[in-house]
């Protein structure tokens, strides 16, 4: 079931326009700018930032992938949760989601590994899908045993994680012992029923999962 503080946190960012002093949901286009959706999704994880107590934070440049170790005290170190963070696959960052995994982490007792994979528009299809794929081959070599790793992640990180799957597999690599996919990023045609029935009541901007799946997957769809 969920609890009231949950419910009262989705109705927050799903009415945060009235809090900004706007009436009407914003509405994206091809007009819209990334760079100042990114400066949203970072002032507004500056809320949420703090870290819990006895969780360790360490940086790590990875094959030129910003990332950062969240390690919660007492977290075995043969173990490790590898972090896909969302953001529509043209946002997200260590910094935005340090709060939100850090809080994961400890909750787990595991260690978490969350990393900067290149975003759209700049960087499109399958940027983002081999930086996460290089990232848990990296794990590989650092000797961590598939079946200590689990691949999570939410909305677009979610979608990206069952990605990294296909991908594996396409490769012949070992597989996790695990994914966790938390409202998975699956369908980016965007013509699933739940586009239109759903949108009024999606934390999303209004159209901008048309926006951000364009820039993403480029002509791979056609709407």
């Amino acid at each position: 079931m969920q609890s009231l503080k949950s419910k009262m946190f989705n109705f927050f960012m799903r009415k945060r326009h009235l809090f900004q002093g706007k009436l009407k949901k914003p509405v994206f286009d091809f007009n819209t700018s990334i760079e100042g959706f990114r400066e949203q999704c970072e002032k507004g994880a500056d809320k949420y930032a703090k870290i819990p107590d006895g969780v360790e934070i360490k940086q790590e440049n990875i094959n030129s992938i910003n990332s950062e170790w969240i390690i919660p005290q007492g977290a075995d170190k043969n173990h490790i949760i590898l972090y896909v963070h969302g953001g529509g696959y043209v946002s997200g960052s260590c910094n935005d989601h340090r709060g939100f995994v850090s809080k994961f982490a400890k909750n787990c007792g595991v260690t978490c590994l969350q990393f900067e994979y290149r975003l759209a528009p700049e960087h499109p299809f399958p940027a983002a899908l081999d930086d996460s794929v290089t990232i848990y081959r990296r794990l590989l070599d650092k000797g961590f045993k598939p079946g200590n790793i689990v691949l999570a992640g939410e909305s677009a990180g979610g979608g990206l994680a069952l990605a990294v799957l296909l991908s594996l597999k396409e490769q012949y690599l070992a597989m996790p012992a695990a994914t966790v996919a938390i409202s998975p990023w699956t369908d980016l045609t965007c013509s699933s029923d739940s586009y239109k029935k759903k949108s009024k009541v999606s934390v999303a901007p209004k159209n901008s999962w048309l926006v951000f799946s364009k820039y993403y997957a480029g002509n791979l769809f056609f709407y």
